[in-house]
């Protein structure tokens, strides 16, 4: 099971952030920002998890697995946000992550 830990994690990143190309222009112009005290979170009630978070040049991250972990991985994107609001959230889709979790995968979640 720690090798497929592992496996998940290396995968999430790889996915992740492996596309993620951030030009020196890009950063000296925008103001967005995480909160890295925003990042931790819970598993959801009766399912034990490993959890993991942090910041990935720029962009917050959240990656969960199942104990009883099934191998498979699910990524979540959420939707748009208002342009003016500047800090870079990570949401948990608290219906779908516990059907995910309940059924053994794992899911990460970014925000860009």
């Amino acid at each position: 099971m720690g090798l497929r830990m592992f496996t998940c994690v290396v995968v999430c990143f790889v996915v992740l952030f492996g596309f993620y190309g951030e030009s020196s222009e890009a950063a000296e112009t925008t103001s967005y920002f995480v909160d890295k005290e925003k990042l931790p979170f819970d598993a959801p009630n009766g399912i034990e998890t490993d959890r993991y978070w942090g910041v990935h040049n720029g962009a917050g991250y959240r990656i969960e697995v199942p104990k009883k972990w099934n191998g498979e991985l699910v990524l979540y994107a959420h939707g748009y946000r208002n342009a003016e609001v500047k800090e870079l959230t990570v949401d948990n889709p608290e219906n779908l992550r516990k059907y995910l979790l309940e059924k053994g995968y794992a899911w990460g979640g970014i925000q860009l």
